[in-house]
């Protein structure tokens, strides 16, 4: 998670963007792009297209920013913007998504219940790359990107259930997919 003291910066950014202040769109876009960077690699595999998404989100971000009621709501309302650019940039070279998968609440578990360690890495990223869309998405967004389950459903637009299921799905995928690329970890 973001510290407090960033998730307030954001908030002071937001209302000074909002009362006109454009130094304060630099800011933004210095506390937000690696990470936003990171999730659109992620998203879409290509560090080309990650980054011609990158300029457009900034765009569509710095003109709804002004609308945004809530400050304190500034990173899930980014994210949003890059979840929806990134899914329009896929659409339109026409990669299947699966984002849905099931989705029944009864399955959801912690999502506490399994960590990695910094040399596991290559590993995860590597079968990361393997889950279908939608697993990777909230995986990325939860565990990489430091959402809580509730930035997430904002993200998603779907309720905090959904997101705790399909955490538990995502990470009995993963745990699949290392276990398949003989990649032995205690999970």
């Amino acid at each position: 998670m973001p510290a407090e003291r960033d998730k307030v910066y954001w908030q002071w950014l937001v209302v000074r963007l909002q009362q006109g202040n454009s130094a304060a769109a630099q800011e933004l876009i210095d506390a937000f792009q690696r990470p936003l960077l990171f999730y659109l690699r992620r998203m879409l595999q290509s560090e080309d297209d990650a980054w011609d998404c990158l300029q457009e989100i900034w765009i569509s971000t710095l003109r709804g920013i002004r609308r945004l009621r809530s400050p304190e709501a500034v990173g899930p309302f980014i994210y949003r913007v890059a979840r929806n650019h990134a899914l329009l940039h896929l659409r339109l070279r026409k990669v299947t998504l699966d984002l849905h998968d099931d989705d029944s609440l009864e399955a959801a578990a912690s999502t506490q219940d399994i960590t990695f360690t910094s040399h596991d890495a290559a590993a995860i990223h590597a079968a990361l790359d393997r889950l279908p869309h939608g697993q990777r998405e909230v995986l990325i967004l939860f565990f990489l990107d430091d959402l809580s389950i509730q930035e997430v459903s904002e993200v998603l637009s779907v309720p905090a259930g959904t997101v705790k299921s399909r955490l538990f799905h995502a990470k009995r995928a993963l745990r699949g997919i290392l276990t398949e690329m003989g990649y032995s970890h205690d999970c």
